[in-house]
């Protein structure tokens, strides 16, 4: 493989590598939101409200979508990147 061919692969893993650490610079502490019978927790309304200006920041989207996993109900999750 030509080093051009293996430098245009290797260009959208450094963009995603890059967003993913602006990302992290980015998101704020999340706190206990919720309790239940084991302690606090941080429900997931909140955890997608704390993360959700930072990963359009860096121009990230999570994506979930139902799946069928073994003759099961599941959930597929995915994280995308602007590249």
């Amino acid at each position: 493989m030509s080093d051009q061919a293996q430098s245009s692969q290797l260009q959208p893993l450094s963009n995603l590598a890059a967003a993913l650490i602006k990302f992290h610079e980015a998101v704020p502490t999340i706190h206990d939101n919720s309790e239940s019978h084991f302690g606090g927790f941080a429900n997931l309304p909140g955890v997608l409200s704390n993360i959700g200006p930072a990963l359009r920041t860096a121009g990230l989207v999570v994506s979930q979508l139902p799946e069928n996993v073994d003759g099961q109900p599941g959930l597929r999750t995915t994280l995308l990147h602007t590249s």
